[in-house]
């Protein structure tokens, strides 16, 4: 029964990552489509975490207190509708309003499961669980690439139609929670912690550098090496799949040698292959080289939402909500900042992706060796 009652909140994890990288094969169709430029059509992808960002800040402390099942509900809804609305935008405009309500409706969802499922599993089962609800979020990333590639040469607002029905058919599977009471909600306050601000400071870092380098290499892999769409898609299903299924195995690795060791090795070894892809010209290489990327940003992502998951214990959805907002601004700002220069000196858009993950590793760490529960550290 318990597994059972697990599974939807590890499906709902799906839902976010599919939106996130739906767009990534498809900004040479929106280019056409909506008569834009590069800039402009990237911000389908960057506008996303704007909202996103920002009110994870407060998403998890407000859905603990006021109850996950609604606060997951709504969430849904708001999702689902504003695919829809995507999939149907007559203007770049419209489709960008339809992405910041996609943005602001996974600030709840993301955390509130996360939350969920870390309180109904055992203390010894930590990482496992968390790294096997990465490995869902890492399937979402799998399939957004590959839906987007294949509607991107057929018709992009397929894809947008598609997460749209789903979206609002798991308003009914939400699952089950009641709100806090008056006296045990938690606060905001709680979140003003050490340990909160360098896992902030290091997933924003993170996210802005080497564990955010989709955009430039989507570009790259379409503008530089020429690649269709659907076979853009099927370079990152390849990268996703291998992420999933790394995050179980980074799960493990954090309960058994501990999560300092792993953050380091993750670090150093994701800034090293976005570093490489500066220099490769070849679609193998490249495939390569994106599928080790993938790997380590998900153990990555893995050590962010473990420490964030013990860094308050009493606001879990709170903690992880608030990290997952620095981590995705970053994600926001990061196209923002390298797509210009992919048109006139890419390899710096990777050198300069590649370079913050070094500070972000020092963060990280800080975090780790401030945290409440240091055991595993």
């Amino acid at each position: 029964m318990k597994r059972r009652r697990s599974l939807i909140p590890y499906l709902g994890g799906l839902i976010g990552p599919f939106g996130t990288g739906v767009v990534i094969p498809m900004l040479p169709e929106l280019r056409t489509e909506f008569g834009v430029g590069t800039e402009a059509a990237a911000l389908s992808y960057s506008l996303y975490f704007f909202p996103f960002a920002a009110l994870l800040v407060i998403s998890g402390t407000l859905g603990e207190r006021f109850g996950r099942h609604r606060a997951l509900q709504l969430a849904f809804g708001v999702y689902g509708l504003a695919s829809l609305a995507c999939a149907a935008a007559p203007t770049l405009t419209v489709m960008l309003g339809g992405r910041l309500f996609q943005g602001a409706a996974n600030a709840f969802i993301t955390p509130l499961l996360l939350a969920g499922l870390v309180e109904q599993e055992n203390e010894d089962d930590f990482g496992k669980v968390v790294g096997t609800y990465g490995a869902f979020q890492a399937l979402g990333g799998l399939l957004a690439p590959l839906f987007g590639g294949i509607a991107a040469d057929i018709n992009w607002r397929y894809a947008f139609f598609a997460v749209g029905i789903v979206s609002l058919g798991m308003i009914m599977a939400a699952p089950e929670g009641e709100a806090s009471s008056a006296a045990d909600r938690p606060s905001f306050a709680s979140l003003a912690t050490r340990s909160m601000g360098f896992l902030g400071v290091g997933s924003f870092l993170m996210a802005f550098g080497p564990i955010g380098a989709g955009v430039i290499v989507g570009l790259k892999l379409r503008d530089e090496l020429e690649l269709a769409g659907n076979q853009t898609g099927y370079v990152f299903v390849a990268g996703s799949a291998a992420a999933m299924v790394i995050s179980p195995v980074a799960g493990r690795l954090i309960d058994s040698i501990g999560v300092r060791r792993v953050a380091v090795g993750a670090g150093l070894g994701v800034s090293a292959a976005v570093l490489w892809l500066a220099w490769i010209h070849q679609t193998a290489a490249a495939t390569v080289a994106w599928i080790v990327v993938a790997s380590l940003a998900i153990t990555i992502a893995v050590v962010f939402q473990g420490l964030s998951a013990k860094a308050v214990p009493g606001n879990r959805g709170g903690a992880i909500s608030a990290t997952l907002s620095f981590r995705f601004l970053g994600h926001g700002l990061g196209p923002v900042a390298w797509t210009p220069l992919m048109a006139s000196h890419s390899s710096w858009a990777f050198i300069g992706s590649a370079a913050l993950g070094l500070p972000a590793i020092g963060f990280l760490l800080l975090a780790a060796h401030t945290a409440p529960d240091r055991s595993n550290a």
